[in-house]
């Protein structure tokens, strides 16, 4: 059984899931990899040396942050996507879809209300919905063969 329907909608779900998996790569490939190496070559020995790693790191956080917000707001498109689909086309029992229609809009709402989810309590939550999400969606997959 496949999720995809005529007019093949859930395709850009899975367009909208690869650019935040890149974003989340762009984000690790800048906090873990690049700046550790970048401030392992420079010993810190002088105020202008230490000013200058300061505001690189610093900048290096404001991107991981951006990449992070735009990694959870394209995965919450490519959920909603889905969920729009199944709730539509009915290829698979409805309660998925709207798991995921109320997983996209807590998201929404805790992001409207102020609650951080670059933090890492925040982050941990939206995982939380979408590892059961994509975990749920699975199993269903997986018993419709």
């Amino acid at each position: 059984m496949s999720i995809i329907d005529k007019y093949r909608f859930a395709i850009f779900g899975f367009i909208f899931a690869s650019l935040a998996l890149i974003a989340a790569l762009l984000a690790a490939l800048i906090n873990g990899l690049t700046l550790p190496f970048f401030l392992g070559k420079y010993a810190i020995d002088g105020s202008k040396k230490e000013i200058i790693l300061k505001a690189i790191v610093n900048y290096s956080f404001a991107l991981n942050k951006s990449l992070t917000y735009i990694c959870i707001a394209f995965f919450c498109v490519s959920i909603l996507i889905y969920s729009i689909t199944i709730l539509l086309f009915s290829k698979f029992p409805k309660w998925i879809g709207y798991i995921g229609v109320f997983i996209v809009l807590f998201a929404i709402i805790i992001a409207v209300n102020g609650f951080v989810l670059t933090t890492l309590y925040g982050f941990r939550i939206f995982a939380f919905g979408l590892v059961s999400w994509l975990v749920s969606a699975g199993i269903i997959l997986l018993r419709s063969k």
